[in-house]
């Protein structure tokens, strides 16, 4: 029976950069029995149309819809059907935005009925999970507030409680198909978290394991400017030509504590204590520790 690793997510957890050097080093993966199927459409390094496929409403902006579902699911049914590889590995964060539609999870363990699957997923510090989403939306210019006025009004606290989130999974595929991996750089294999992806599923490949670095942040201190640029009125063309300016000037400022910096000691207390049940339950059932 060949082996599927199924790569859920969470987001935020170096999912594009892992997705962008699978999808890049394809070939080469073959060759050394490895499979990363190709995405029903070029947009997409890793495999999100079929999450989406999955989902019973994938979002509204997505190539997926009720007309195209099936031939999705086909497409990616036949790849990796016809591969002579023994090995399979299927990557979306995506897929962990299901955990609220059981039914889903269980089409998908379905799916995959005829290999031997063990689902994937990489967990980060809540907080910074919750600073690294902030970043993301100023940088695609969807929100135009602090981040206290973030966590307080737009951010939801499930988004990182991990153990309750996995449940469906765990419930559908069994705790002993559960692969869940602490996204902390210091930690992973060779400090690499395609070396580290690749140790925890018990891969060995001889390929480069170099990865591009993607999704890079604004500077702690440019956060306002960058917001107050994205919100004025001016043309198109400029302002995108000025916040790519500051990012980059980013890259020249010193290091500076991002958390420390957009919130007071007394807010980041209340984050954490708010997380502290989740917390006991990722390392209980895990043996995660933040």
């Amino acid at each position: 029976m060949k082996r599927l690793f199924l790569h859920i997510g969470f987001h935020k957890t170096g999912t594009s950069a892992l997705q962008e050097y699978l999808d890049e080093n394809r070939e080469k993966l073959i060759k050394n029995g490895i499979f990363y199927p190709k995405s029903h459409s070029s947009l997409f390094p890793g495999n999100v149309d079929l999450s989406w496929a999955f989902d019973k409403t994938p979002p509204s902006w997505s190539s997926v819809d009720k007309t195209n579902k099936n031939d999705i699911i086909k497409y990616y049914k036949d790849q990796i059907d016809e591969t002579s590889c023994e090995t399979i590995i299927i990557s979306s964060e995506d897929f962990v935005l299901l955990d609220g539609q059981s039914d889903s999870i269980e089409k998908i363990r379905k799916f995959f009925i005829d290999y031997d699957t063990k689902i994937i997923a990489y967990v980060r510090e809540p907080i910074e999970f919750i600073l690294s989403l902030y970043s993301h939306a100023v940088r695609s210019r969807s929100i135009n507030c602090s981040f206290k006025k973030y966590i307080a009004e737009k951010y939801s606290f499930r988004a990182a409680d991990y153990p309750t989130r996995l449940q469906p999974w765990i419930k559908i595929f069994g705790r002993e198909n559960l692969i869940v991996k602490k996204y902390l750089t210091a930690e992973f294999v060779n400090s690499n978290l395609v070396d580290d992806f690749f140790a925890a599923t018990g891969i060995e490949v001889e390929v480069d394991k170099t990865m591009n670095r993607s999704n890079i942040g604004i500077h702690p201190w440019l956060i306002q400017p960058y917001i107050e640029i994205s919100s004025a009125n001016i043309v198109e063309k400029i302002k995108v030509k000025k916040l790519r300016e500051l990012s980059l000037l980013g890259l020249d400022l010193p290091k500076e504590d991002t958390l420390r910096y957009l919130l007071e000691k007394e807010d980041l207390e209340i984050i954490r204590n708010s997380y502290q049940v989740s917390r006991n339950r990722l390392k209980r059932d895990f043996g995660i520790e933040f």
